[in-house]
């Protein structure tokens, strides 16, 4: 398990992370994305996706939780993006009832508000944290789990 802090105080920063970051992903992969509102979590989504070659626009999918992306070429193994938002999420048994699978090993899920439901959180593969000090400077903590 390793963690990294990086700070992101230009969207050069975190273009630069969300690429790299990208090449780390895994089939299968669960990656957890938490922070308050406004910290950056969809902007990463976005920068991640178009990483890897995803041209539609990223909406945040708070109200419909889920959005899934087919990559134009498998990446590693990889053939969609799924982005969910948890933010209007009680527990397990609401995803559940939304018929979301949490599981799909030909997908990469990123999950912004993970903490929402601490039993899918307890899942993640990886589990990036972004913060914002008083100075609107953001940092993005970066802990991978397996």
């Amino acid at each position: 398990m390793g963690t990294d802090q990086i700070e992101t105080t230009c969207i050069e920063t975190l273009v630069e992370l969300a690429e790299n970051f990208s090449q780390t992903l895994r089939p299968g992969e669960l990656v957890g994305l938490s922070g308050p509102l406004g910290a950056g979590k969809t902007t990463f989504v976005k920068y991640v996706s178009k990483s890897l070659g995803v041209t539609e626009e990223i909406i945040s999918p708070t109200f419909l939780y889920e959005q899934t992306y087919r990559l134009p070429m498998p990446f590693q193994g990889i053939i969609e993006l799924r982005h969910l938002d948890l933010y209007r999420i009680a527990d397990v048994a609401d995803l559940d009832a939304l018929g979301i699978q949490t599981v799909d090993p030909y997908s990469v899920a990123l999950v912004e508000w993970i903490e929402h439901v601490p039993s899918f959180a307890e899942r993640a593969d990886v589990t990036l944290t972004f913060t914002m000090n008083d100075h609107q400077q953001r940092f993005v903590q970066v802990r991978r789990n397996t």
